[in-house]
């Protein structure tokens, strides 16, 4: 019984994966995953964006480009919501400060991978479309 559960969940997952792939692909956009590292290549209109993608060496064989583009954009709608202002980060310890720089970086990088595909996409409301099917987890 679990194991059905379980397998319905994933045909689910899946699903969702490929309604939101599905979006993006109508626009002319392709996903492929990279072949020598864990990262998802996008392109369309003459731009690539690569999105980098965190799991284990078994899990990313098994992962479908379409999974792949779910995660990034779960990551990327996270990352949207991040503030570095002192009323958030007042109460970090020193340790905890010293990563801040490194943070900064990477939102500002994720910031610059949002704004290319949403140019790929032809505009805010596309990105919000793809976004808003997505739940970040």
């Amino acid at each position: 019984m679990v194991h059905t559960d379980l397998r319905d969940l994933r045909q689910a997952f899946e699903a969702r994966c490929a309604a939101v792939a599905s979006h993006v692909e109508e626009r002319g956009i392709t996903l492929a995953k990279g072949q020598a590292a864990h990262e998802l290549r996008v392109t369309g209109r003459g731009e690539t964006v690569v999105f980098p993608v965190v799991t284990d060496e078994h899990e990313w064989t098994e992962l479908s480009a379409a999974a792949a583009f779910y995660g990034a954009m779960a990551d990327a709608k996270a990352w949207t919501k991040l503030r570095l202002d002192p009323e958030t980060t007042g109460s970090l310890d020193e340790f905890e400060r010293l990563t801040l720089p490194i943070i900064a970086r990477e939102a500002s990088a994720e910031s610059i991978r949002l704004r290319t595909l949403e140019q790929m996409l032809g505009g805010r409301h596309e990105l919000d479309a793809v976004l808003e099917q997505v739940d970040a987890l």
